[in-house]
């Protein structure tokens, strides 16, 4: 009863999204046959990534600021790819120290300035995650949604209410997640696209074998969770209406 009340959003009936990376090449990993699939349905669809990028590499002598320019414009030929509308960048130091409330201040005003229904991050209660950048963002994101839909709560964190008609609740969307609520069947025409917009990421890929190796892993998993056998794949997320968002055990019980 309780779910027939209270139940999963359904991603398809909402018409703007924010998908949001602690690295450049994420959001192609997490979401990208998502978020092709919804650019293609005149969605519109917004990457923003968090850090830039700067120590994705495995070479010691790789200069950070050459690095930093190399995976901008990995992003943006991948953004481009999967035929997102804009692509905003807030350049934080990728695994250094930075201040996750400032992060959220600066995410906050990307949500109010481009005003999605649905955030996208991914889940930072994951337990085999051990990647600051990843548990930091994801907590960012979780904490800028709370300052995009409360007033008062922008104006403590010194986010400036310009426009007050974009503060509101939004659902919350969580992508590498170990406790998926919501499957979404891929064409494979959106499989092809994806896999060409994380290969654009050339520099996360010094060899063939590694990417090779990621593709096997996304192939096992989205075979692992797809409804329909005929489809080429699928993407697993965890998905929280408001009224899931805080003090609902329930969420999965189904």
């Amino acid at each position: 009863m309780i779910h027939e009340l209270t139940p999963i959003p359904n991603l398809s009936k909402f018409q703007r999204f924010l998908f949001v990376g602690p690295h450049p090449d994420d959001v192609e990993i997490g979401c990208g046959g998502l978020a092709y699939h919804l650019a293609k349905q005149g969605k519109q669809v917004f990457f923003l990534i968090a850090t830039d990028g700067g120590c994705g590499s495995s070479n010691a002598n790789q200069g950070i600021p050459e690095l930093v320019e190399i995976r901008k414009n990995e992003a943006q030929s991948a953004a481009t790819l999967l035929q997102a509308n804009e692509l905003f960048f807030l350049d934080f130091p990728d695994g250094g120290n930075y201040d996750v409330n400032i992060m959220s201040e600066k995410m906050a005003k990307v949500i109010l300035q481009i005003n999605p229904d649905v955030i996208f991050m991914p889940d930072s209660n994951l337990p085999s995650e051990i990647h600051p950048d990843h548990i930091q963002v994801a907590k960012a994101a979780q904490k800028a949604k709370l300052i995009a839909q409360f007033p008062l709560m922008a104006k403590r964190n010194f986010v400036e209410i310009s426009n007050p008609s974009a503060f509101r609740p939004r659902v919350l969307a969580y992508y590498f997640t170990h406790r998926p609520n919501t499957i979404i069947d891929l064409s494979l025409d959106e499989v092809e696209r994806k896999m060409m917009a994380i290969h654009a990421h050339e520099s996360q890929f010094p060899s063939r074998e590694s990417f090779d190796m990621l593709l096997g892993y996304l192939s096992l998993r989205g075979n692992h969770y797809k409804k329909d056998p005929k489809s080429a794949s699928s993407e697993a997320y965890f998905v929280l209406d408001e009224i899931h968002q805080h003090y609902f055990p329930e969420i999965n019980l189904r």
